[in-house]
C-alpha cells in the first residue's frame, strides 16, 4: 500500500461518495460490478444481520467492563435527578419559551417535528433502501438500512417500556409520578429517540461540521418541542436522546466491522509485504 492509499484510508470518512471506497478496495483495477441480485438471498442476509445486531445490543450487559457500568450509573443518576424535578423543568421551559435562543429552537422543533415520527418517515427510508438496492446506489442503501435497523432495535425497547412503565403524559394532568401498566406512553419519548438516532447516523456519514451542527440542532429543537408542548416529561426526553444515540452508535460500529477486511499479502514478483483492504456493502 503506497502513501497516497494510506492517506485516502485515513481520511475516507470525509466523503459519502463511493469513489474513495473503490480506490481503496481495488486500487487501479476495474471495480467489479455486482448486478446479479438475488432477492431471497439478500433478504435472508439482511435478516441475519438485523437479528445478529439486535442480539448483540441487548446482550451487551454480559460483556460490560467497569467503564460501562460507571457510564450506566451516570445515565441512571442524571435521569433520576431530572425525574425528580420534571415538573419544575417543564414549567421553566414554558416560562422561558419567548427568550431568543429557546424560541428559535422551539420554532425549529415545531417545523421538523414530523421527522421524529416513525410512522411518517419510515416509508421514505424503505423507499431509499429499495431505490438504492435496485440501482446499486450503495451509500443510499447503507444509510437507509442503518436507520431502519437502529429504529427497529430502539423501537423494541420503546414499545415494551411504554407498556410496562405506563407513564402518563404531562397534558393528561395527573402529574409526573403517575404510572400504570398499559396506562400511558410518555416514557420514553419516541420523537427524541428517533431524531437522535437519525442525527447520529447522518453525522457519521457526512463529516461536515456545519451539517452536523444543523442535524443535532434540529434534534435538540424537536426534543425541546416535545417538552414545551407537554407531550413528554423532561426525563422521558433526556433518556431517549441518550438511548437513541447509543443504539445508533452500536449499529454503526457493527456495520463498520463487517465492512472492512484487512488481509496481509506478499506481492508474488517483488516479494513486498503489503496490506490488502476490502470494503463490503
Amino acid at each position: 500500500m503506497d502513501g497516497s492509499q494510506s492517506l485516502l484510508f485515513k481520511n475516507y470518512h470525509n466523503s459519502i461518495t463511493t469513489k474513495m471506497y473503490d480506490i481503496l478496495s481495488y486500487g487501479n483495477q476495474d471495480v467489479p460490478k455486482n448486478n446479479n441480485k438475488n432477492i431471497p438471498r439478500d433478504l435472508l442476509n439482511a435478516g441475519n444481520i438485523l437479528l445478529s445486531d439486535f442480539v448483540h445490543f441487548y446482550s451487551s450487559p454480559l460483556r460490560w467492563k467497569w467503564k460501562d457500568i460507571i457510564l450506566l450509573g451516570g445515565i441512571t443518576f442524571s435521569t433520576g435527578l431530572i425525574y425528580i424535578y420534571d415538573q419544575e423543568i417543564l414549567k421553566a421551559v414554558q416560562r422561558n419559551r419567548s427568550t431568543f435562543i429557546l424560541h428559535q429552537l422551539l420554532n425549529i422543533g415545531d417545523f421538523f417535528e414530523p421527522v421524529g415520527h416513525m410512522g411518517v418517515m419510515n416509508k421514505y427510508y424503505f423507499a431509499g433502501l429499495g431505490i438504492g438496492y435496485i440501482f446499486n446506489l450503495r451509500p443510499l442503501t447503507m444509510v437507509s438500512g442503518q436507520i431502519l435497523e437502529s429504529y427497529f432495535i430502539a423501537g423494541t425497547f420503546k414499545n415494551l417500556s411504554s407498556i410496562l412503565v405506563g407513564r402518563k403524559r404531562p397534558f393528561e394532568g395527573q402529574g409526573p409520578y403517575s404510572f400504570s401498566f398499559k396506562g400511558g406512553t410518555s416514557f420514553p419519548s419516541g420523537h427524541a429517540l428517533n431524531i437522535f438516532q437519525l442525527a447520529t447516523i447522518l453525522s457519521y456519514h457526512i463529516r461536515f461540521l456545519p451539517f452536523q451542527v444543523m442535524a443535532y440542532g434540529i434534534a435538540l429543537g424537536i426534543s425541546l418541542q416535545r417538552i414545551e408542548s407537554e407531550n413528554h416529561w423532561p426525563s422521558d426526553v433526556y433518556f431517549a436522546t441518550i438511548f437513541g444515540s447509543l443504539v445508533a452508535k452500536t449499529v454503526l460500529r457493527l456495520h463498520e466491522k463487517r465492512r472492512i477486511s484487512i488481509t496481509p499479502t506478499v506481492m508474488p514478483k517483488s516479494k513486498i509485504f503489503s496490506l490488502q483492504m476490502s470494503f463490503y456493502w
